[in-house]
């Protein structure tokens, strides 16, 4: 999903064991002032279109 992500123009890197404890992988998003509303609106739809 991350890869996926990054080909749509969203930066959010895959946390995977040994930083997390196997079988909790996750996604690291992060949010500063300088992302707009529409920038998270677009996130929103992208991940809705690339949820498995």
């Amino acid at each position: 999903l991350a890869a996926r992500l990054r080909a749509a123009g969203h930066y959010a890197p895959a946390i995977r064991p040994p930083t997390v404890p196997a079988g909790s992988c996750r996604l690291r998003f992060t949010v500063t002032l300088a992302h707009q509303p529409h920038d998270l609106k677009r996130l929103i739809a992208v991940m809705g279109r690339l949820r498995p």
